[in-house]
């Protein structure tokens, strides 16, 4: 096909279209080499201002036409691949190539036709150069995390997680996304599997005091947005997580005040923070349940007054909490305290030896 003319300047999104609809009418040898020109920022895609697997991409297909392009696309990379292109291209354009190549299997995520062969590249470990400053390798991960038919790459992100992987690059939070990502079972992620990457992930930020809180609490929204039903619920089920897998302690500020609370006919099932959960227990009686997570939290039935000073309490928190311009989990800890000892206005005897109490609580700790 020849370069792009004055018409593929002035209409570059029909001039595109025009040349994939010829693509797609290509055999398939034909269709392999134009490809690889293509990726390599020739022909109709030489001057793209981006990477040329975004001008292949594209956005102007819809529909069936969208899947069948999508489709076609995966079927030629499958032949690229199984070509060994990190050994056979020329090198004047391998690692373009490569970095474009790799990046529009991440893009399309097709794993039945992508899995089996980005898996033989990873395994043949021939993949060692950089495109740009960046390790092809880089790239062979996201698309392996994004293609995946089975769970066979659980043990490479169990690696990957623990920092034992040797040949492919990757660090705990990438670990977590390819777990995240294996194939889900009844419309549910591999939950066992889940709460060991997000301990892995938790170790690897601690030392990041500043963003710490915001990095892991994006990793829990990625959960819930791919998966907005958790087996019981979110909240339940991680607390249930970092319980089992020993999460570091300062995870507990990446949750809302109490982690998790069921209301069903004026009585609260709850996950309750030690402190407030020892202060509802001195003032109004209420049986402590299960220990969770090396005794930070407490299962407990909330009721009659204990049920009115815990939604006090949140109701305060969440006004001083939502005051902060920087949210940080330190900053989380000292508006806790700060809430019980100085927001909370108690209007029972009861509610004020629970205040007490958490406050005494909450002295411990610091």
């Amino acid at each position: 096909m020849s370069v792009r003319s004055s018409s593929g300047r002035d209409n570059p999104s029909a001039w595109r279209s025009k040349a994939i609809e010829g693509w797609l009418k290509q055999p398939s040898q034909p269709r392999v080499d134009q490809l690889l020109r293509w990726l390599a920022g020739r022909d109709e895609a030489a001057g793209f201002q981006a990477e040329p697997y975004q001008w292949v991409l594209g956005n102007a297909e819809r529909g069936a036409k969208k899947v069948d392009l999508h489709r076609q696309l995966s079927i030629t990379i499958r032949e690229i691949l199984d070509g060994e292109p990190e050994l056979n291209l020329e090198k004047s354009r391998r690692d373009r190539v490569l970095y474009n190549l790799l990046s529009l299997c991440g893009a399309l995520a097709r794993p039945l036709e992508l899995d089996p062969p980005l898996t033989r590249m990873y395994r043949r470990e021939k993949l060692s150069t950089q495109y740009e400053g960046i390790d092809l390798r880089d790239r062979l991960r996201a698309a392996m995390i994004a293609n995946q038919t089975d769970n066979s790459k659980l043990e490479l992100w169990r690696r990957m997680g623990r920092g034992t992987e040797n040949y492919l690059p990757g660090d705990p939070v990438d670990a977590f996304f390819g777990v995240l990502l294996l194939p889900p079972v009844k419309n549910m992620p591999l939950v066992e599997e889940l709460g060991p990457a997000f301990n892995w992930t938790a170790k690897f930020m601690e030392s990041d005091f500043d963003r710490r809180r915001p990095r892991f609490m994006g990793l829990v929204n990625s959960l819930k947005q791919m998966f907005p039903e958790g087996p019981r619920s979110w909240d339940h089920d991680l607390i249930d997580m970092a319980d089992k897998d020993s999460w570091p302690g300062w995870t507990l500020n990446c949750f809302d005040v109490v982690p998790f609370e069921e209301r069903s006919r004026g009585k609260v099932e709850a996950y309750v923070p030690r402190p407030l959960a020892l202060g509802i227990r001195d003032g109004f009686g209420v049986r402590l349940g299960r220990k969770l997570w090396e005794e930070r939290i407490y299962e407990m039935t909330l009721n009659n007054g204990a049920l009115k000073f815990f939604d006090s309490f949140k109701e305060s928190f969440e006004k001083d909490w939502g005051r902060l311009p920087f949210q940080s989990d330190s900053a989380r800890g000292v508006v806790f305290r700060a809430t019980m000892r100085y927001s909370l206005k108690p209007n029972s005897a009861s509610a004020k030896t629970a205040q007490r109490t958490a406050c005494a609580e909450y002295r411990s700790e610091e």
